[in-house]
């Protein structure tokens, strides 16, 4: 049963990747990096609103992991764009998704206890996003090309080119 919730969400991140790069043109490694950013900082956020130091302090240790991880998500960035090969991660292994989105359930099952003082929603969606990041870690991103957004783009200004008329030349007065 896990293993058939793991594959429906590694299908589910695989399909939001690719339509966000079918869309923007960014690969999933654009979303790696923004998930990847987002977990500390609500991590933060909910140090701040707890005014818990001890959080505050594990919180910097994890700001510094993420800072690593973001140069190693450019990494293999650089590396797909120079071969057109992915690296398999860590979280390509399924035993891995698997222990993270049980730590998420269980701490989602747990979360009234958290959210009682107000300052617990910050923690959850913390943790949601580190999930999401395991998730589109193992996705396969797709070769780059032209985003939906460009080619409308490109259409309408050709429309609009077509619509005005030419630009007339401006004498320039002669002294």
């Amino acid at each position: 049963m896990l293993n058939r919730l793991d594959a429906f969400l590694l299908k589910k991140a695989q399909k939001f990747c690719d339509t966000f790069q079918r869309l923007t043109g960014f690969t999933k490694f654009r979303i790696q990096k923004w998930v990847a950013i987002a977990a500390p900082v609500f991590y933060l956020g909910s140090a701040i609103l707890r005014c818990d130091p001890f959080s505050g302090l594990i919180a910097v240790p994890f700001i510094f992991s993420t800072i690593i991880t973001v140069l190693e998500i450019e990494d293999d960035e650089d590396d797909f764009f120079a071969e057109r090969n992915p690296r398999l991660s860590v979280t390509h292994n399924p035993s891995l998704r698997i222990v993270t989105v049980l730590v998420w359930a269980v701490f989602s099952f747990f979360l009234p206890l958290f959210i009682i003082d107000g300052v617990g929603w910050p923690l959850f969606v913390g943790g949601t996003c580190f999930t999401a990041w395991v998730y589109v870690t193992a996705c396969v991103p797709r070769p780059p090309g032209k985003s939906k957004v460009r080619e409308w783009l490109e259409k309408g200004l050709q429309k609009l080119n077509s619509f005005l008329p030419e630009p007339a030349p401006i004498p320039i007065p002669s002294r």
